[in-house]
């Protein structure tokens, strides 16, 4: 309902513009139109399939009574209830999509504009790897604060491989840049096609044997592949010189900063809060110092 009568004021807001339309048909100006955008129209739907499959397919997938003492209703509550935690990541890449997307296209035809946007893809990766690392490190208080019962914690496992899936979407969505730019938008089709499957057979093949966290690894896997695949693709039609070596380097330490800290489970918050705010301190220091020459309001000091 806020969602509808949102929308509904669009109509509003927008009146004196509407007022003034009138519809014309233009033949010659279709076609480039409908070659450019159908292929994205697609992309959109296989996005979003591979966004929500796990939760329109858990209950077919999962095996009854796959957890002791937990039944299949519960387990799916479970699930989408620590899925909530990986809204912080999935807020953070929509919003950098929608600010970024117009910034990309006003510079396609920049000749400087493959550097530029090596920078802003470097500083995406850095930034969201450091949510990434953060909120993964820090879950048990997060448990706390927007998860009451200590039923949802037994599903905080699934929690950084969401935020991973996340992480590689919007790193997808830096590199998909090169398609649009150079209307080669039935590549973005196939590439998110190619994510949507490795999803769903992932999660036919993972599900039914480690439950619910098989959603999560299909998930990741599936935006890493699309990365993947994406940048190799791109390379050849619109050449940006990535820092990849970088990007992967801070996504290797972040994951084993986060695969590290399940070895150590520490049941008090007031203990395992500030050694964790300290893992993540150390690894936020050792980024800011090899990149302390790379940082724009350091270079204009």
């Amino acid at each position: 309902m806020a969602n509808l009568v949102a929308n509904l004021a669009f109509f509003w807001m927008l009146r004196k513009e509407l007022a003034d339309f009138k519809f014309v048909f233009n033949r010659t100006l279709f076609k480039p139109v409908w070659v450019y955008a159908f292929p994205i129209m697609i992309m959109n739907a296989g996005g979003v399939l591979n966004m929500l499959f796990d939760r329109a397919f858990i209950q077919f997938l999962l095996p009854d009574h796959f957890y002791p003492g937990r039944t299949t209703k519960q387990a799916i509550g479970i699930y989408v209830q620590c899925y909530k935690l990986s809204i912080f990541m999935s807020l953070a890449t929509q919003a950098f999509k929608y600010a970024a997307e117009p910034f990309f296209f006003s510079k396609g035809e920049d000749k400087n504009a493959p550097p530029v946007f090596a920078k802003i893809t470097k500083w995406f990766v850095i930034i969201c790897v450091l949510m990434w690392v953060g909120i993964s490190l820090n879950l048990d208080l997060l448990a706390e604060l927007f998860l009451k019962k200590k039923i949802y914690h037994e599903g905080l496992p699934v929690v950084p491989w969401l935020l991973a899936g996340y992480l590689f979407l919007g790193v997808y969505y830096n590199l998909a840049t090169w398609f649009k730019l150079t209307d080669k938008t039935q590549y973005g089709t196939w590439l998110t096609l190619t994510g949507a499957l490795i999803t769903i057979a992932t999660s036919f093949i993972l599900v039914p044997n480690i439950g619910y966290l098989g959603f999560a690894i299909a998930f990741a896997l599936s935006g890493f592949t699309m990365v993947a695949l994406c940048y190799y693709f791109g390379q050849k039609y619109y050449p940006v010189p990535y820092d990849v070596i970088s990007a992967l380097g801070y996504i290797g330490v972040g994951a084993l900063l986060i695969f590290g800290s399940t070895f150590f489970k520490i049941p008090d918050l007031w203990i395992s809060v500030p050694i964790h705010m300290s893992v993540f301190t150390v690894f936020l220091a050792g980024i800011f110092l090899i990149e302390r020459k790379n940082i724009p309001f350091l270079q204009k000091k």
